[in-house]
């Protein structure tokens, strides 16, 4: 791995309320999409850590630690995020940067992570877009960013991710989607189904 040392947040916390079941676990090519996710995360980051409820997601691989958010109440993505900003001053306090990986983002890039620090200029975060859709849950964010999170998560009541990504002047890396969409996501049986297809075609 090059770049600026980054840790590997995976957001899976969602209650998985169109999937029916938890995403974590819903299996795609024969393993657990969390599985999918982890291995692209692992590729290029100096470590990775699942954030999630409790109980853990039922399929965990040994050596990945689970954190559920700092925060109760189930606040959304957001949420995810000010708890991976505190792991990293907490707990991670030689790295700088953090990667979030959505659960249900299988097809990410193996070099999105350096494409996205390639990318970020001075901003303190970047997010990527495709085919015109913002994707605020799969970015890069710097670690001095904590203390204006948490105030506006925690104090203002902000819990909008694209509003967030405006507000602290996070950068854009515009992905291709051909001729695969990277940032495709899965909330549906549909959606794991076409995963599926996708997966075996490419």
């Amino acid at each position: 791995m090059s770049g600026p040392s980054t840790l590997g947040w995976i957001l899976a916390g969602g209650r998985s309320t169109r999937m029916g079941m938890d995403k974590a676990a819903a299996p795609l090519g024969g393993q657990p999409l969390l599985a999918h996710v982890i291995a692209r995360a692992t590729a290029q980051c100096e470590r990775v850590v699942v954030n999630a409820g409790d109980p853990a997601p039922a399929w965990l691989p040994d050596g990945i630690a689970c954190v559920a958010d700092a925060t109760p109440g189930h606040l959304g993505p957001l949420a995810g995020l000010l708890t991976g900003l505190r792991y990293l001053e907490e707990r991670a306090p030689t790295i700088d940067w953090l990667a979030t990986f959505p659960v249900d983002t299988p097809f990410v890039p193996l070099d999105v992570v350096a494409r996205l620090h390639a990318a970020r200029g001075d901003a303190p975060g970047i997010v990527c877009v495709s085919r015109g859709r913002l994707h605020a849950a799969l970015g890069l964010w710097a670690k001095g960013l904590c203390g204006e999170l948490r105030e506006a998560l925690t104090i203002e009541g902000l819990r909008r991710a694209d509003a967030w990504v405006e507000r602290s002047g996070a950068a854009r890396l515009e992905l291709s989607a051909t001729p695969l969409d990277p940032c495709f996501n899965i909330n549906t049986p549909a959606d794991l189904a076409t995963a599926e297809r996708l997966l075996g075609d490419h």
